[in-house]
């Protein structure tokens, strides 16, 4: 179907005003046969999403297009193209529109935009369906190639008007020197990935990672925060209902969650070099408040750094009303709320001076994580990261959970607490191996 496609772009570029007027070399033949074949999976794959209406966005400007497949004048070259020849819809990008959602694009830095939206026709589709593609068995005929992507990503908080969209802190990617380190971490990440290739899983997926880092202002460039282990494939496991990634099956096997309990404030007293008791938790440690909603107000003040808290946080009010059919405001008042917490949880009252910030928590977090997931992968046991959570198959618990507690042992010198997660059933604390 490539070939086809590359045909017909060839055979129709010169009737678009401005197209190239010398032969493409054999290396540009190259990149646009990859350009194509990149493109073409990308709008297939989007007509399988229905919430999009079948419209997949794309930045088109050269940043984007440094770690990809297809390249920038090749793509040029389609996109003049195809929507002449009925093979593809185009939408404009926008600035400072706010007439749809769609992806978030930083440019200079003083504007809003959204990129250009991108869809399949039906005549790309009956064309596919010609070669027996469909956008259902994509994967039998097109695998995604991450050879040119480096998967370590720093980002920082845009500043300004254009920083917040919906309540949500907007973030833009970040050059950074590659340093021994990075390389380090992005081999580590790569390893990862080719071994969970290897793997099976039921729904079929083809899980892809990347760490993600955060930027601090006042040291530019550095991967200062987190470097938590994120999905970056399109069927995003870790964006699944809870009930829907434990219902996964990997190599044929039913699978359970590790989940760390209270693992920042854990991490949060450790880095005071204050040790918790083995397996606390300090979200239990407030009476007369649901742990549901402590652990929502400890997590916006070790997000925040500060004791400061104006409202509650946002979808916390639907939340108590679902889980108690009762409101918010007339149970509880915000600060003597979060006076409360803090009595509780002593360790709180110096998080304002302590220079501890999210990021910090955050970076311990996912150095754990890549840690156990590193041994498992040693040991031929496939994980996925969940954050602050991994999913292994059943029969591979005990291990997961025993490597997961020593290299949270290993980092902060606290026992954590482990509760494992299976489909349809309660939560359950990890007591230890079982005994043959």
């Amino acid at each position: 179907m490539t070939k086809v496609l590359v045909e017909l772009t060839l055979a129709n570029e010169e009737s678009v005003p401005g197209s190239r007027e010398r032969r493409r070399t054999a290396k540009a033949m190259a990149s646009l046969r990859a350009t194509i074949a990149a493109l073409t999976r990308d709008l297939l794959m989007a007509r399988t999403k229905d919430a999009s209406e079948g419209w997949c966005f794309r930045p088109e400007s050269s940043p984007y297009f440094t770690e990809t497949q297809a390249t920038l004048p090749q793509y040029r070259a389609v996109k003049a193209v195809w929507p002449r020849l009925g093979l593809m819809e185009r939408l404009k990008g926008i600035r400072h529109g706010h007439e749809f959602d769609g992806a978030y694009v930083s440019g200079s830095g003083k504007v809003m935009g959204r990129a250009p939206r991108l869809r399949a026709t039906t005549k790309l589709l009956a064309l596919a369906a010609d070669h027996g593609i469909t956008p259902e068995n994509l994967r039998e005929h097109y695998e995604r190639s991450h050879d040119a992507t480096y998967p370590v990503i720093l980002r920082r908080n845009l500043e300004g008007p254009e920083g917040r969209r919906g309540g949500r802190k907007i973030k833009e990617a970040v050059k950074f020197p590659r340093t021994a380190e990075t390389d380090r971490i992005a081999e580590e990440v790569r390893s990862f990935n080719a071994f969970l290739a290897k793997q099976s899983y039921d729904p079929p997926m083809a899980p892809q990672l990347v760490a993600i880092f955060g930027e601090d202002k006042d040291r530019p460039g550095e991967l200062a925060w987190g470097g938590r282990l994120t999905s970056s494939s399109e069927d995003n496991f870790q964006n699944w209902p809870k009930e829907g990634r434990r219902a996964l099956r990997i190599n044929g096997e039913a699978v359970v969650e590790v989940d760390l309990k209270a693992s920042h404030p854990t991490i949060y007293h450790a880095l005071l070099g204050v040790l918790l008791p083995e397996g606390a938790d300090p979200y239990l440690l407030v009476p007369r408040i649901p742990r549901s909603l402590v652990k929502r107000m400890v997590s916006v003040l070790l997000s925040n750094g500060h004791l400061r808290v104006k409202q509650w946080p946002q979808g916390l009010a639907d939340e108590y009303r679902a889980e108690t059919g009762r409101t918010l405001n007339r149970d509880f008042k915000l600060q003597e709320t979060v006076n409360r917490i803090v009595e509780a949880i002593p360790a709180l009252a110096q998080l304002p001076d302590s220079g501890i910030t999210w990021g910090d928590l955050q970076r311990v977090e996912a150095s754990i994580l890549r840690a156990t997931l590193t041994r498992l992968r040693e040991a031929g046991v496939p994980g996925l990261p969940i954050h602050d959570s991994i999913l292994v198959p059943e029969s591979q618990v005990d291990l997961a959970a025993t490597v997961l507690r020593e290299e949270f042992q290993k980092e902060t010198k606290a026992t954590p607490g482990l509760v494992l997660n299976r489909l349809g059933q309660p939560s359950v604390p990890w007591t230890g191996p079982k005994r043959e």
